[in-house]
């Protein structure tokens, strides 16, 4: 049990890395039949993986166990529950996104040897910007429908929205998805530009630490 404990707290942020990687591409093994079924599975087992992960502070046990209650009784308990994402939702998974995104980019900030755990904050501080653009992008279009082009219909609309943020994060932009509010070009704009601060900025700093740590060696 204490050799389990110690692996987990070796391998958090790698695990974390697993937990969202699910989250994000665990539809492409799900039938499409089951995929309304999976979908509020996936990123439970986020939250879940999270409240491991970052309990060690009594508040943050308190908001992640309350956000992970919330989440099953949305999902599970209330199944007349209007299926669309509203904007509290929409604003509860932007504030958990970011709660957790501070902890990950701390341990970027704080590392001083750029190893597995590093990388895989890395990837994972990566990933949860960019979700919490499409939250972002989603409540925009909540808030003013038809804010962006192409996007779909029901499940299809969520999975274009996360698909532009991503290219969007990642200084894509194909152009099959648009925006067309000013609104939704002013955000489409700030995540364009925190995807390129994140790029060059966490590149900048694990590339420094991984220097230091070889000249350090060499020494």
């Amino acid at each position: 049990m204490v050799e389990l404990r110690s692996v987990f707290e070796n391998n958090q942020h790698a695990i974390l890395l697993g937990s969202l990687l699910v989250l994000l591409f665990g539809h492409l093994i799900v039938p499409e039949s089951l995929l309304a079924n999976f979908t509020p599975i996936f990123l439970i087992q986020n939250v879940a993986v999270s409240l491991l992960i970052f309990s060690k502070k009594k508040l943050w046990t308190i908001m992640f166990a309350l956000f992970l209650l919330f989440l099953i009784v949305r999902f599970y308990l209330t199944p007349n529950l209007e299926t669309e994402i509203g904007p509290t939702v929409g604003f509860a998974y932007i504030i958990y996104f970011i709660l957790i995104s501070t902890k990950v980019y701390h341990k970027i900030y704080a590392a001083k040897i750029v190893g597995r755990e590093v990388i895989s904050a890395v990837f994972s501080g990566f990933i949860m910007l960019s979700t919490i653009g499409s939250f972002i992008f989603l409540s925009v279009e909540v808030f003013s429908p038809n804010s962006f082009s192409n996007l779909g219909e029901g499940v299809v609309k969520y999975h274009n929205i996360r698909y532009f943020s991503f290219i969007t994060t990642l200084t894509i932009g194909y152009g099959d998805i648009v925006p067309v509010s000013n609104l939704a070009k002013n955000f489409t704009i700030l995540i364009g530009l925190a995807g390129n601060f994140y790029s060059v900025i966490v590149t900048g700093i694990v590339l420094g630490k991984f220097v230091n740590e070889k000249r350090t060696g060499a020494k």
